[in-house]
């Protein structure tokens, strides 16, 4: 669901990344994640959100959310 910004990927591999193109990244994380937020709080309310950014192809993007009860969820 989530894809990482080319220069988030290259910072987390451990590349010399402008500062501006991080920024940039965390900005889209934010808007992101804002957005997500916003859409699953329509069911319930939230205990926990986790984006995962594993190694995994199969994992990476992958959002997983708590609610407070099962009901909700």
């Amino acid at each position: 669901m989530y894809d990482n910004p080319p220069a988030a990927v290259a910072f987390a591999d451990g590349l010399n990344v402008p500062q501006e193109a991080l920024v940039e990244a965390v900005n889209h994380f934010e808007d992101f994640y804002e957005e997500v937020f916003g859409e699953l709080a329509k069911f319930g309310e939230i205990e926990e959100i986790t984006v995962a950014d594993n190694i995994g192809d199969h994992m990476i993007g992958n959002v997983y959310a708590k609610y407070v009860t099962e009901d909700q969820a």
